[in-house]
């Protein structure tokens, strides 16, 4: 008896401490009525408090665009801390932050005049922060949105689909640097799939869609969703969600994609 205690304490001594991370994608429409993209955010927070970290699509600071707005006001009334850039935004719970460790940041990718659509230039917003809990340790979020028609060699925005997949890349690997983790979340507009990749090239990253291999329709196919840096030993994709509008109901063309991260616990931290 007493030589099975001491067996499973050695166990647990040795068994690898995790905790769970949660991300939800929801790329919003910016064409929608002031009323419909209300009841959208609003749903999305108040829904969303499992999941602390939001990403966004279709939210600039644009003229007749009121997402911008909306989401503001909602980060406020819940407690979230909030990142803008282009036309993307991050929003975090503040209960999962450690207070003074927030920071903030914008990667411009290109002028608005180097590839076809409509919006301003392109940009990513970056937020990066120290988790609460003991052991998780630094944690940094990119939230992209690629052009269309940039899937082919031959489609008049693949080049500023390469520029952007660079881009991440090289936010990803700066941000991820030591005990760091990075994740890229994005409507990348290419679909993903079985010898397929969200981005173009060689870039060192991974999606949650390969890593469960399910590759999920997010309204579009299966082309919004997370990426991780192959390098981060302590990043394991445990499960993703596409919530769909029978599921979970919202007026934007896009699904809500939801993924949950098993992140290994830091020994020191």
């Amino acid at each position: 008896m007493a030589r099975n205690r001491r067996k499973n304490r050695r166990k647990n001594r040795n068994r690898k401490r995790s905790h769970k991370l949660r991300f939800q994608l929801t790329p919003l429409q910016f064409s929608d009525p002031k009323k419909q993209q209300k009841f959208d955010v609003e749903k999305i927070f108040r829904k969303g408090k499992r999941w602390p970290i939001k990403t966004f699509t279709e939210s600039g600071n644009y003229k007749n665009h009121y997402n911008f707005d909306l989401l503001n006001k909602a980060a406020e009334e819940h407690n979230h801390v909030i990142a803008f850039a282009g036309d993307n935004a991050i929003a975090v719970d503040m209960k999962i932050v450690r207070p003074g460790s927030v920071k903030i940041g914008k990667v411009h990718v290109m002028d608005k005049d180097d590839f076809e659509g409509t919006g301003g230039d392109r940009a990513f917003p970056t937020l990066e922060f120290t988790h609460k809990k003991k052991g998780v340790g630094r944690i940094a979020v990119a939230q992209g949105h690629l052009a269309r028609y940039g899937r082919q060699p031959d489609d008049v925005n693949f080049h500023a689909s390469k520029v952007y997949s660079e881009k991440l890349r090289d936010w990803a690997k700066v941000a991820g640097r030591g005990s760091a983790l990075a994740f890229v979340l994005a409507d990348f507009n290419r679909p993903d799939g079985p010898r397929k990749d969200f981005l173009v090239g060689k870039t060192g990253l991974t999606s949650a869609f390969d890593r469960v291999k399910r590759w999920i329709n997010t309204g579009h196919g299966p082309i919004d969703g997370l990426m991780t840096l192959d390098k981060d030993g302590r990043v394991s994709v445990k499960k993703v969600m596409v919530k769909n509008d029978k599921s979970f109901f919202l007026f934007t063309d896009h699904f809500v994609t939801r993924t949950v991260i098993d992140i290994e616990l830091l020994r020191k931290n």
